[in-house]
């Protein structure tokens, strides 16, 4: 009798077994967490701002407290640069994990500053891992997206953004005078206990960067899990059959016809920056010094967030419908034409009612984001 009969290999042809499927919600929701701790982390400097200049032992003005949260935003810029070179090296799922604790950290240490030097430095460290997330996150989104749906996800991710705002407002409304700065820069770390586990328990590394790395297998079992569209290689433009060495995508979006539209891009991003950042930060203590009460200010802060919100899920629709080129020119025309109106009434001195302030402030919201 043949013993390798009584105790046979596995049969050739046999396939491996299915793979589980998995949800691209669930990527989105992790993305779309990580967006509202982002966004608190931000819009929450608007509501603590008064606190900071009320602050004695510290004696800072306006100058010096606008500044702090500059730093901020340079750090930010720092972190979307760099970035992506981090990506390719260890990939969209480290990164992330590591700049959402990182940023998490460093919101405590902001918190504990015992200086406001410290208090500037901490947090612009932590607008490196602020920074880090928003790309990645929106990486990661449009990866797992099915085409058709690449904008309404990643608009409803990044409203996460703008929930973090709310967030931030509502939390400045109830417990600001209990909690102080303080205690509202602490809330910031919170990821490093909830979001962070997530993410490492849930969030599957980019298929495009395991074929960048070799381990096609492994982005093919994710691309079927996830049931994601199959990868067609990028194309190349004969430098590698050549032998020249491939062109730097960098320098390549300030050359030739793409340098104006890069420039153009640029300054539009810009403007918009000042536009979100500018009001989430100074919109409470200008209306403040407008004659409006602490908390209506507090409660427009909520109220352009949650403009944004809704601008977010009602203009990606149509932006994967008309095209985005539209829809993004007309509502940043919105948003100016309600910036403009509230302006108007700053300048002459009657300032507006809260009937007519509200709508003006959503609309600014809904416009910008």
């Amino acid at each position: 009798m043949n013993i390798a009969s009584l105790h046979p290999g596995p049969p050739t042809g046999v396939s491996d077994p299915p793979i589980k499927r998995k949800s691209v919600g669930l990527v989105i929701a992790l993305a779309f967490l990580a967006l509202v701790f982002d966004g608190y982390d931000l819009v929450v400097y608007g509501a603590i701002v008064d606190s900071i200049l009320a602050y004695e032992r510290w004696g800072l003005t306006t100058a010096e407290t606008g500044a702090m949260n500059s730093l901020a935003l340079l750090g930010m810029a720092l972190g979307s640069l760099t970035v992506g070179y981090l990506t390719d090296l260890i990939g969209r799922r480290r990164v992330m994990i590591g700049a959402v604790a990182f940023f998490s950290i460093l919101m405590l240490a902001t918190a504990a500053a015992p200086t406001p030097e410290l208090f500037g430095l901490f947090r612009f460290l932590s607008g490196i891992g602020l920074g880090g997330v928003i790309p990645t996150a929106v990486a990661t989104t449009v990866e797992f997206s099915r085409a058709g749906k690449k904008n309404f996800n990643n608009a409803l991710m990044f409203s996460g953004y703008s929930f973090g705002g709310i967030l931030a407002a509502l939390l400045a409304i109830a417990f600001m005078n209990t909690l102080g700065f303080r205690g509202m820069l602490s809330i910031g770390g919170l990821p490093l206990i909830t979001i962070v586990p997530l993410l490492m328990l849930y969030l599957p590394e980019s298929p495009a960067y395991l074929r960048a790395k070799g381990r096609v297998l492994e982005a093919d079992r994710i691309v079927e899990a996830y049931g994601l569209e199959p990868q067609v290689p990028a194309k190349t433009d004969g430098r590698a059959a050549t032998g020249l060495k491939p062109r730097n995508p960098l320098v390549a979006i300030f050359s030739g016809r793409w340098a104006l539209i890069t420039a153009i891009f640029l300054l539009a991003a810009i403007a918009g920056q000042i536009l979100i950042y500018g009001l989430n930060t100074w919109m409470p203590k200008l209306l403040t010094l407008a004659g409006y009460s602490l908390t209506s200010s507090l409660s427009f802060l909520l109220t352009v967030n949650a403009g944004a919100v809704i601008g977010s899920l009602v203009a990606s629709p149509l932006a994967d419908r008309f095209g985005a080129q539209r829809v993004v020119s007309a509502a940043f025309a919105m948003a100016g034409a309600a910036l403009f109106a509230m302006a108007l009434g700053f300048l002459s001195g009657d300032g507006h009612s809260l009937v007519v302030m509200y709508p003006l402030v959503a609309i600014v919201g809904f416009g910008s984001i």
